[in-house]
């Protein structure tokens, strides 16, 4: 193993810090943006939603500055002196955080449509949907900013319930989709289920920050 000088380590805790805040800050908007996505579609408040919209590119932004400065970090530095376990669960973390805003703003999307006709009968069901994966995605994030691989684990044996009912939220919009129903009905409940399959996707990528704290803390066993 390459022996690193005082400044070569000082330079590289100092550049993961700022990568970690950065990560930090990413996993927070994409909180925010589920959270306002949700509340959009939920209260029918179309301004809610185009914020969700808007501040996406907010969250790309900050992805493409964490990926460069992974990036630069290993061209900088020789890999056998950078921590690649850190730098992997970086970039998995990132892109994790990336497309829990990517399904926000479907969700957003999605409601600003729904928003222009009259509320279905079954979309006040879905609160509960929410109020889970948001939980479940807070406990998630807290396992990694507490680097608590316990509630990691936690958190993705809870994910197992959860998945169950989305899928079931699921199955029985699809039930909706009988033949006689009119365009405008059928479109909404397609509406409905593309909702409740990204808030199945957030449970996903929610696991996957769960990994990631399992992962960083393989190292320390």
């Amino acid at each position: 193993m390459i022996n690193q000088t005082p400044h070569i380590s000082s330079e590289l805790e100092g550049a993961f810090k700022r990568v970690n805040q950065d990560l930090l800050t990413m996993a927070s908007r994409s909180r925010a943006a589920l959270a306002d996505a949700a509340k959009g579609f939920l209260t029918r408040d179309n301004a809610l939603c185009e914020a969700t919209i808007e501040a996406d590119d907010q969250i790309d932004r900050l992805e493409n500055e964490i990926n460069r400065a992974l990036i630069e970090l290993q061209l900088r530095f020789r890999p056998v002196a950078i921590d690649m376990r850190t730098t992997i669960a970086s970039m998995h973390l990132c892109s994790a955080f990336e497309r829990i805003g990517d399904q926000s703003v479907t969700i957003a999307r999605r409601a600003l449509v729904l928003n222009t006709t009259p509320k279905h009968r079954l979309a006040d069901g879905m609160e509960h949907l929410y109020v889970s994966t948001r939980k479940h995605f807070e406990d998630c994030l807290i396992s990694y900013t507490e680097r608590n691989p316990e509630l990691a684990v936690e958190s993705i044996e809870a994910s197992k319930p959860l998945r169950e009912q989305i899928n079931q939220t699921i199955d029985n919009l699809a039930d909706e989709l009988v033949e006689g129903s009119s365009a405008e009905d059928l479109q909404t409940v397609i509406d409905l289920i593309v909702v409740a399959r990204c808030m199945r996707n957030v449970v996903k990528q929610s696991i996957n920050v769960a990994r990631e704290v399992l992962f960083l803390n393989e190292e320390a066993v």
